[in-house]
């Protein structure tokens, strides 16, 4: 026997014996642990073995509480032996007497019977001397627990804030827990859909929670906003998790694997290392440009001007900035090299996955830009069609229409910024040479550039190589340029 199993008996012959009366309240978590010597979780654990047994009820913002009728389901049943020698029995006496038995209180009339749900009490023999009516309490109690429950967690660093709502969208349980108290919690709770925002951390409590049973959506943070009411606190915003869930507008975020995640860590950290090398040359430049220096833009260009400047020794430069040019000049390198090896891990990964293959046959899409793109879709279920996969990446006109009139604007520039980057540095690399091939996509690139300017034809480029790149990974088929 289990030691929450033991503590679950101990507890259940105190209610049996009436040292703890219906109605009252059981000892809470934090007592029940100090007085029986074990952690809190296998306190929880038994109180949800208590519960299921029907013994115990948990009350919003209370506790625990003794249910009403836990005696009586511990109670042994009076059975009436079977008589060993038959017995006269007089007929209008039996009729008399059943007759008599319709005045009783607590038996029920045969034209109001009804079919009602199991007792709450599953898992405990009724006593078989009586039979009791369900109560409309008791209905509701047993139609909540037969809906699918909706859990909302706010994500923490420690202390974590659980709302949990019922098939009608009522508030049916909250609660506080710490970081290790998480997953013991969710592994003894019925299977439930359990909503969390995608903010650090989210993938990973995904898995974990997913591995335990459960259905878990991500959703954007700032959509989830909106269904915040009241003030500002921790309970009210796993509510309105919750309840983003139950509604069902939001598209979720797609839950990460491990290599996903890796492969995204790679780009983030080779995008740092190419604005700290960018921030470098600017300073570089500016410092020379307080001593009457000029160096032409560029990173290339820039390895070369410096050192010309260090090899020209008539060129009047003080010694001491001589030695601070040499210095960046050796970051410089240092952060050329780091750049190199996170690009040659891209381009591996690139090549030992099937779906940043297909991607590399799209034009525009490199080993950088296919691993990028495909850490940030996944399998790109999540979107509907591909125009979904562009508006999510802010390659769509931003709109304000009212009034039945359409107003469009620029693009609006939402979801990953590098990743928009990346696609519309690739299309301006199709774009440059559309005119020497003659596929259709190149035909119509080169049409637009005429009628809409270059600009504004290489972002229109950029929406159509994300909708094909959601194709490819979508539909596991590569691109086949069209001829014209």
């Amino acid at each position: 026997m289990k030691r929450y199993e033991k503590l679950a008996d101990d507890i259940g012959e105190l209610i049996r014996t009436g040292v703890i009366a219906p109605g009252e309240k059981v000892p809470s978590v934090r007592h029940a642990s100090r007085t029986y010597g074990v952690s809190p979780s296998t306190v929880f654990q038994a109180y949800y073995l208590l519960e299921d047994r029907g013994l115990i009820q948990a009350r919003p913002r209370s506790g625990y509480f003794v249910h009403s009728l836990a005696r009586r389901q511990l109670s042994e049943p009076n059975i009436s032996p079977y008589a060993s020698s038959s017995v006269d029995v007089d007929v209008s006496e039996l009729v008399f007497s059943v007759l008599g038995s319709l005045k009783d209180p607590e038996m029920v009339a045969f034209g109001s019977m009804r079919w009602s749900p199991p007792s709450p009490f599953y898992g405990v023999d009724a006593p078989g001397d009586r039979c009791y009516a369900s109560t409309g309490t008791e209905r509701r109690q047993e139609e909540t627990m037969n809906q699918s429950m909706t859990i909302g967690i706010d994500l923490a660093k420690h202390i974590f804030f659980v709302a949990a709502l019922d098939g009608s969208g009522k508030p049916a349980r909250r609660k506080k827990l710490r970081r290790h108290e998480v997953l013991p919690f969710l592994a003894n709770h019925p299977g439930a859909v359990v909503g969390m925002e995608a903010c650090s951390g989210a993938h990973h409590w995904a898995r974990e929670i997913r591995a335990l049973g459960h259905s878990v959506q991500l959703l954007p943070a700032q959509h989830v906003k909106a269904y915040l009411r009241g003030q500002k606190n921790d309970y009210n915003d796993a509510l309105a998790i919750a309840e983003a869930v139950q509604h069902g507008r939001i598209r979720c975020v797609e839950i990460k694997t491990v290599d996903q995640q890796l492969d995204q860590s790679l780009h983030r950290l080779r995008q740092a290392l190419v604005t700290e090398q960018t921030g470098l040359i600017n300073r570089t430049r500016a410092l020379l440009a307080e001593h009457g220096v000029d160096l032409p833009e560029g990173k290339h260009r820039f390895r070369q001007a410096v050192i010309a400047q260090l090899e020209d020794a008539e060129n009047g430069l003080p010694w001491r900035l001589r030695e601070l040019l040499g210095r960046q000049y050796q970051l410089f390198i240092a952060l050329e090299q780091e750049l190199a090896w996170y690009e040659r891990e891209i381009k591996t990964k690139a090549a030992e996955n099937e779906a940043c293959q297909r991607l590399m046959s799209v034009p525009g899409y490199g080993p950088i830009v296919s691993s990028a793109f495909y850490g940030w879709l996944g399998s790109g279920q999540q979107f509907r069609c591909g125009r979904d996969v562009a508006a999510a990446l802010g390659l769509v006109p931003k709109q304000y229409s009212t009034g039945g009139k359409t107003v469009l604007g620029s693009i609006s520039k939402r979801g990953d910024r590098h990743l928009r980057a990346l696609l519309v540095h690739g299309a301006r690399a199709v774009a440059r040479y559309a005119k020497e091939r003659d596929d259709r996509l190149s035909r119509w690139v080169c049409s637009l550039i005429e009628r809409r300017g270059y600009n504004k034809a290489v972002v229109a480029l950029a929406n159509k190589l994300a909708r094909i790149g959601w194709a490819v990974v979508a539909r596991g088929q590569p691109y086949q340029a069209v001829p014209a």
